[in-house]
């Protein structure tokens, strides 16, 4: 269901070059301009005219580039790729999980912070939220910072999972700083990684 202001997005225009009729109309029939006034002042009038459809054109050509990309135009977008590791540990496996977020969009994204929800299968199903990350060392941390355009962002996080566990699915979900979501998932068989 659309949201009431752009359920009738497609009468606005129409309403305001009603509205405009109504008022040149009104104008005329007040006497506020004649045509005797508008014979008088032709240099003026012509003017004017050209100043307006100028004006016209400009306002009407960048409405219409929003209108061609649907406002995707200054919108973040993003690609997420993920990839899992297993290894074994005594009776337990280890998931070393690995997020790229590619910017794929016109603006750089700001402050993004990663979550990874773990839902693991097997016996009775466990949801988890994986909170172990690779720590930046210290003097690289920051309150703040950016993907820009074309740039690519690296996360590592792992989590341990019961050996009587058969797989593993991940949600990967990447918030920017107005509280967009992208998200991706993906499910991982709970044995160790075979070797290439």
């Amino acid at each position: 269901m659309k949201a009431p202001w752009r359920e009738s997005s497609g009468f606005f225009p129409w309403l305001i070059l009603l509205a405009g009729l109504l008022g040149i109309a009104v104008i005329l029939k007040e006497g506020i301009f004649s045509f005797d006034f508008l014979r008088l002042n032709k240099e003026t009038v012509e003017v004017t005219t050209k100043v307006i459809e100028t004006l016209i054109l400009i306002v009407g050509s960048i409405l219409a580039y929003f209108r061609f990309f649907k406002g995707r135009t200054l919108k973040p977008k993003l690609l997420i790729k993920s990839d899992c590791t297993v290894i074994k540990q005594e009776n337990l496996l280890q998931h070393y999980i690995d997020v790229e977020v590619q910017n794929t969009g016109t603006v750089a994204i700001w402050n993004h912070r990663i979550e990874i929800i773990a839902t693991i299968h097997g016996g009775e199903e466990q949801e988890v939220n994986v909170s172990n990350f690779a720590k930046l060392p210290e003097d690289l941390k920051s309150d703040e910072h950016l993907i820009d355009v074309g740039e690519t962002s690296y996360e590592h996080a792992y989590l341990s999972v019961p050996s009587n566990a058969y797989a593993v699915t991940y949600q990967i979900l990447v918030f920017d700083h107005n509280g967009t979501m992208w998200n991706r998932a993906f499910t991982m068989k709970n044995c160790e990684s075979k070797e290439e």
